[in-house]
């Protein structure tokens, strides 16, 4: 299996490379003041790559493009090498990454625009054997970075940073005594005030108490600018409020559902919250720092995250969001798994990221709103799928589902599986996959073109389909079924299941715009990139 999502970094999504002295010689020239004397390559790892000049229906084009990327994500910031690969001299580089890139991504590009992606092991010398590729095939699509736009973000609880000389010197937290519990809020344990503070510079642990619901302060609020760890904390109707600059860690985090306003727990922007087992339900948490669970997030009981703009959200392992519990995330969210059910919804804004590193599952009366960016490397879907911008799916698996496409919106996707399933596709919509049902088992299928149809929407399967009596697949409307019937006579597509005005064609002919929701799209007979000759040595910029 292609592991076109593994790990993203943190959720910022670059990891890029660093520049090392590999012994001077023309494929890994020496870039003085790249580096600082005092750098640890202990943190990183050196790779050598050669990428062999693809072949082309049997022959061999005069060069081709090669890019070389540490991250699925094909962007600017994620550039380990490029040159160029000739018929008769490989493309060779030799640079220094990360130490916790496992894979490189060699993108080859061909003089028509046409392109084609390998994911190889990042371990010392790799030779990456030249691509089998189609001339004028629909290029692959990739996570292409958003500019900001307006968001459909909902408004959610905010809170201001509180002026830390006005609170009371009795209410400043510096340190717990040993064996005490600090009871917030209660005028019969520590100190009744409203608010508290754990001033900048504090590093305070032991134990705290944030039930709330006491005389004479129901719902105290806790602030932390310095740093606060315990093993276990409560919340009930009480606060807490991260503030930027502050960092708290939590072994065990029990917050309980509550009529206070406002959000249970408010990370500021540059403040840090982890927490290790989180049991949150009914209640409100707002992110606008970073927020880590390092291990699993059930979200339940009607429980609302809002992820803002500046949030980074990340779990180690899964994130389940079920009875009627929502998050809407607007900065950026990473998980090794993430589950819907019970009502559950996920609302991915404008400009959002989310990546999810291995399944996401999502069950009946669910839904994801997918409105910004989502790299998913396995999902099997059973709820209601919109996609109103790129979306990467390496494994997508769908089974009574509904996917729900908005104008110039794409999916790109590697092996597609479906059953009993619809898709609604508006004009310049585009879904791109290399195998749709090529086990030979769905069926049932319907995809629907709606609304304006200029241009067409594009269904482009680049390998293998199958859609014969008993696993039938239906296109109706103003969608180009782009698919060579002709390469493999045991997997074809009925041309009689295409209706209503649906065309099939061997090379795509819609030309859709490139944009930001279909993943940066290329026309479909692009200008010839220019054969590059040369390239300026810049320090601290890769280089080939």
């Amino acid at each position: 299996m292609k592991k076109l999502c593994t790990a993203l970094m943190a959720v910022a999504v670059v990891a890029s490379s660093c520049q090392k002295d590999l012994g001077g010689s023309p494929d890994s020239p020496v870039v003085p003041g790249a580096v600082p004397a005092d750098f640890d390559w202990k943190t990183t790892r050196n790779v050598t790559v050669s990428v062999s000049t693809p072949v082309v229906e049997g022959a061999t084009p005069p060069y081709a493009v090669i890019r070389i990327y540490s991250s699925p994500i094909l962007s600017a910031e994620n550039l380990a090498a490029r040159g160029v690969a000739k018929s008769a001299m490989p493309f060779r580089s030799a640079f220094t990454l990360n130490a916790g890139t496992e894979n490189l991504y060699v993108q080859t590009t061909l003089p028509d625009g046409t392109k084609s992606v390998k994911m190889v092991g990042a371990h010392g010398t790799v030779a990456v054997t030249g691509a089998s590729m189609k001339a004028a095939a629909a290029p692959k699509m990739r996570l292409a970075a958003n500019a900001r736009v307006g968001s459909s973000m909902p408004d959610y609880p905010k809170m201001e940073a509180p002026d830390a000389a006005s609170f009371d010197s009795k209410a400043v937290i510096t340190a717990i005594e040993s064996g005490k519990s600090y009871q917030l809020g209660a005028s019969w344990a520590f100190y009744a005030a409203p608010e508290y503070l754990i001033p900048a510079g504090a590093e305070v642990a032991g134990k705290l108490d944030l039930n709330g619901g006491f005389s004479p302060y129901q719902a105290p609020i806790l602030y932390v600018a310095g740093k606060l760890t315990l093993s276990s904390l409560n919340i009930g109707r009480a606060k807490l409020a991260v503030l930027p600059g502050g960092e708290v860690k939590i072994g065990t985090l029990k917050i309980q559902p509550s009529a206070a306003d406002g959000a249970a727990v408010y990370v500021f922007a540059d403040g840090k919250l982890s927490v290790g087992k989180p049991n949150v339900s009914g209640k409100c948490i707002v992110n606008n720092g970073t927020l880590t669970v390092d291990g699993s997030l059930d979200m339940n009981n009607g429980l609302t995250v809002y992820n803002t703009a500046t949030g980074v959200l990340t779990v180690t392992d899964e994130m389940k969001v079920s009875n009627s519990a929502r998050i809407y995330n607007d900065g950026a969210v990473t998980v090794d798994d993430l589950k819907i059910n019970s009502d559950g919804e996920f609302h991915n804004c404008e400009n959002a990221l989310l990546v999810v590193n291995d399944e996401c599952e999502l069950e009946r009366s669910t839904a994801i709103y997918q409105r910004g960016r989502a790299s998913i490397e396995e999902m099997t879907a059973r709820g209601t799928i919109w996609v109103n911008c790129h979306t990467s799916v390496n494994e997508l698996e769908a089974q009574g589902a509904e996917f729900n496409f908005s104008a110039n919106a794409g999916l790109d996707a590697g092996r597609v599986e479906f059953n009993n399933t619809n898709v609604s596709m508006a004009r310049g919509a585009i879904f791109t996959m290399e195998e749709y049902n090529a086990d030979e088992k769905g069926g049932g299928n319907r995809f629907a073109f709606t609304g304006d149809a200029d241009p067409r929407a594009v269904v482009l399967i680049s390998e293998k389909a199958y859609t014969r009596k008993g696993h039938e697949t239906y296109f109706s409307g103003a969608i180009e079924v782009v698919y060579d019937n002709d390469r493999d006579k045991d997997y074809t597509i009925r041309k009689d299941y295409l209706t209503d005005g649906a065309v099939m064609s061997a090379s795509q002919t819609t030309i859709i715009t490139e944009n930001g929701c279909n993943g940066g799209k290329d026309s479909v007979n692009p200008d010839p990139e220019p054969e590059p000759d040369e390239y300026a040595n810049v320090p601290g910029r890769t280089y080939t």
